[in-house]
């Protein structure tokens, strides 16, 4: 029994020793072996065979001093399509570029400023950057920025602010296979032309502008993704976006033009501007049904007066200043401002009126209109009896009798209160009317023109509106 159990151990002992004695083979050795019998048949070549064998000895012992001697004649100023032998280039390079927007800080009216954040992902390969994964268990390095070569991008529309602020990602990513991977995110101001003639009803159309070299032209694969909702905010709805691009032969640059569209949201300008001043405005022709004894009247007019002129400089204060054409807003609120002014005169004038002594006879034509007046209005002369009692009864309903057919400056009054109330508020509902509508229906068609930089030397002013077909502009879908 003690020998079978010997026995046992010592068979057990022996596949263990034989197992791990196999696992423990070099790289190099299973690798020489397969190449005898497959690789190498002859012997010519046996000298391949053992530089292989040396090559995966170098990478298993140190990856370090493997990776620097393929980096030894690697030069970051060299773009990857230049073929390291010959002139032919590589024609299946491809940078893809990847570009998605965070989020739209602001859109600032008064300084035509678009302050956005961007991401960004760029990817190329790097066919003198290969080595083998599968043996030297390395799949993927991360190396400085400054190390590989990268492509140059930079912003072709900055505004004055020169504002590009970049994330601390300075390094690249390098995969086995020579696959690089390159990502930063910017938060940049860029220039936008704001038209805020149709304001807060307007459109606009903001343009970020890419450079690059002009050599990538033909390798560029540029892809452009909006997230849900990335670039609304309390002021703007993101509408649509369009990408074009242009390749200017004079710089050697080409342009990547993204042209964002956005809606205002006019529910605050119209509840904080629009509507107080609407409000405000037709509550002015009433002043005609206070007694026109005293000063009630003009003091509720010059207070509606000043009122709207403070409105005018907080909707002034919100638009640009070198803004062109004239924003309609201002034209809007003006018109009221005159129109107040103008009912400020007409209750001078109707006090004046008023204040007529009765020894001054009433023209014909105004006793005319006020006899039409009360017919209109249901005041016509009413028919008094009076009964003979007293005499002194009797002579004051005389009297009342008398002064309802008499037509004194007073009844003038009178009647150009009611007349001025209705035709005041037939031209506010009838100029409101139209000012809404001519503010709604227009500025939302068109696109901004870009002036590329740099043609200015021999050609005309050349510049393009969107539509991908002037001056060489290709619509990217």
């Amino acid at each position: 029994m003690k020998a079978v159990l010997v026995c046992i151990s010592f068979i057990c002992i022996t596949n263990v020793f034989v197992h791990s004695k196999e696992n423990n083979k070099s790289p190099c050795n299973i690798q020489t072996k397969t190449v005898k019998n497959k690789l190498f048949p002859l012997v010519g070549k046996s000298r391949e065979k053992r530089q292989t064998c040396k090559e995966y000895r170098v990478v298993h012992t140190n990856f370090r001093t493997y990776f620097k001697s393929l980096m030894a004649n690697y030069s970051n100023y060299v773009p990857p399509y230049y073929p390291s032998k010959g002139w032919q280039r590589d024609e299946s390079f491809v940078l893809d570029i990847r570009m998605q927007p965070e989020a739209l800080i602001d859109l600032n009216d008064v300084d035509e400023r678009m302050t956005t954040v961007l991401s960004f992902l760029v990817e190329w390969k790097e066919s003198n950057l290969v080595w083998a994964g599968m043996n030297t268990f390395v799949y993927s390095v991360i190396l400085d920025a400054d190390m590989l070569w990268k492509p140059h991008i930079k912003l072709g529309n900055p505004h004055a602010s020169q504002r590009v602020k970049t994330d601390t990602n300075d390094k690249l990513t390098l995969e086995f296979k020579g696959e690089v991977t390159w990502s930063f995110v910017w938060t940049v101001d860029t220039r936008c032309k704001i038209d805020i003639t149709y304001y807060p009803f307007d459109r606009q159309n903001c343009l970020i502008v890419l450079v690059l070299s002009s050599d990538l032209k033909d390798y560029l694969n540029f892809d452009h993704t909006v997230p849900h909702l990335a670039l609304d905010n309390g002021n703007w709805k993101h509408i649509n976006t369009s990408i074009y691009n242009y390749t200017n032969y004079k710089t050697m640059k080409t342009h990547i033009v993204i042209e964002y569209t956005f809606d205002r949201k006019s529910v605050t300008p119209m509840l904080v501007f629009m509507a107080p001043v609407t409000i405000l405005v037709s509550l002015l022709p009433l002043v005609f049904v206070l007694p026109n004894d005293g000063s009630e009247r003009l003091g509720i007019a010059m207070t509606v007066l000043l009122a709207v002129s403070v409105y005018m400089t907080l909707v002034v204060d919100k638009l640009p200043d070198s803004s062109d054409p004239l924003p309609l807003i201002t034209t809007v609120f003006f018109a009221w401002y005159v129109y107040n002014a103008f009912v400020t005169l007409l209750v001078l004038i109707n006090g004046r009126i008023s204040r007529i002594s009765d020894k001054r006879s009433v023209p014909k034509c105004l006793q005319c209109l006020v006899r039409l007046t009360r017919r209109c209005f249901c005041l016509a002369d009413k028919n008094y009896t009076c009964v003979e009692s007293r005499n002194e009864e009797n002579a004051q309903c005389e009297e009342n009798k008398m002064s309802m057919k008499k037509i004194t400056w007073k009844s003038v009054s009178s009647m150009l209160d009611k007349w001025f109330i209705i035709l005041l508020y037939a031209l506010e509902i009838v100029y409101a009317s139209v000012a809404f509508v001519v503010l709604t229906s227009g500025g939302k068609d068109g696109h901004t023109a870009y002036r590329v930089p740099g043609d200015f030397m021999d050609d005309a002013f050349k510049s393009f509106t969107g539509e991908g077909q002037s001056y060489e502009c290709t619509l990217w879908e």
